[in-house]
């Protein structure tokens, strides 16, 4: 997939990773850590970088997994855009590189 096929701003709903997963193989054959600024996207190659924000805060991450919903962020990368009680959250994909 290209990545200049996609418009921008674009909204999407974000999750965080269950804590399951924590120490898990990803797809780019890492193991999975909370504590990183990572991505999982059904919509974005492995490796892309994306800028995400929510209102006024935005953090930057690599998507380094796949998963079946839009966009899942590690707890860390969740965490400077809302707290984890909201759970689900639309945030706005800004810059994609």
């Amino acid at each position: 997939m290209e990545l200049k096929k996609f418009l921008l701003p674009l909204i999407l709903t974000a999750t965080f990773y269950n804590d399951f997963f924590h120490g898990q193989l990803m797809a780019n054959g890492k193991i999975f850590n909370q504590n990183n600024l990572t991505a999982a996207s059904s919509r974005f190659p492995l490796g892309t970088k994306l800028i995400v924000k929510n209102g006024k805060k935005s953090v930057k991450v690599t998507v380094t997994d796949k998963c079946n919903c839009e966009l899942d962020l590690s707890k860390k990368a969740f965490k400077q855009l809302a707290s984890l009680e909201k759970g689900i959250i639309k945030v706005k994909i800004e810059k994609v590189f």
